[in-house]
């Protein structure tokens, strides 16, 4: 459960049970379409975080093919709109965000969910479907932004058909340099013709970056200075306490 605990809402409903956590639970949640309790407690579990705000604004921004970092206009496309790959790495985040991303930026964005718990042959069809739309709308001229949101496990290295993306969002676990790495490069690959962004979503004082500086702490007394960088989120100094 701290794998989620960096989004605080999901926490408090997790702990409530209002939305199932487990893997299993969560993809039985998805179905059928507009029963699932994810879906019906959307305004609960989001209302007191400002990340999904954030998300929205991002991806908003990202349909008209702008990037913006603290206000700064950092990127125009003249290909617009831009698309992009939202990783977590708990399937329980990843499908209140897609429902988020549905029905909260439905006017500029449309969503797809691709987890580890979909069947080979489903997780393709389901990643086939964006790849598909962004050409569509490309050709169209609309204004919508492709979101996958998905893990770090569900897709695996080696593939080069989504490079239709040019953003990475990051979004509610702590990473590692190496897995960050591996995100970039889901999209970071040969046919990509435009810049390729990454966002971090961090939410401080939660009780997952408590753990993770805990283990920070715990890597520098076993590993020593000189390996103690190898840290989850550097971001977060092991030396400061929450």
């Amino acid at each position: 459960m701290l794998r989620g605990a960096t989004l605080s809402g999901f926490m408090s409903s997790w702990i409530d049970g209002h939305i199932p956590w487990r893997s299993d639970d969560v993809k039985a949640d998805l179905q059928p379409e507009g029963k699932g309790l994810y879906e019906f407690h959307i305004g609960e579990y989001t209302k007191h975080d400002e990340m999904f705000s954030a998300l929205s604004n991002i991806i908003n921004n990202a349909s008209r093919g702008i990037v913006e970092h603290e206000r700064e206009r950092q990127y125009t496309s003249t290909r617009a709109p831009l698309h992009a790959i939202l990783f977590t790495a708990f399937p329980a985040v990843a499908a209140g965000v897609f429902h988020y991303s549905n029905q909260k930026c439905q006017p500029f964005a449309e969503a797809e969910l691709v987890t580890a718990s979909h069947q080979p042959r489903e997780r393709e069809s389901l990643i086939s479907r964006p790849v598909e739309r962004a050409a569509e709308i490309r050709v169209s001229g609309e204004s919508k932004s492709i979101v996958v949101v998905t893990t770090i496990n569900a897709l695996p290295t080696g593939r080069n058909d989504l490079v239709f993306a040019n953003m990475v969002l990051k979004l509610g676990e702590p990473w590692t340099n190496a897995v960050t790495e591996q995100a970039i490069g889901r999209i970071d690959w040969p046919g990509q013709h435009q810049p390729t962004f990454v966002f971090t979503f961090i939410c401080k004082d939660n009780e997952a970056e408590a753990l993770v500086r805990a283990q920070n702490q715990n890597r520098k007394v076993i590993l020593g200075e000189n390996l103690s960088t190898n840290r989850l989120l550097n971001a977060i100094d092991p030396n400061v306490s929450s």
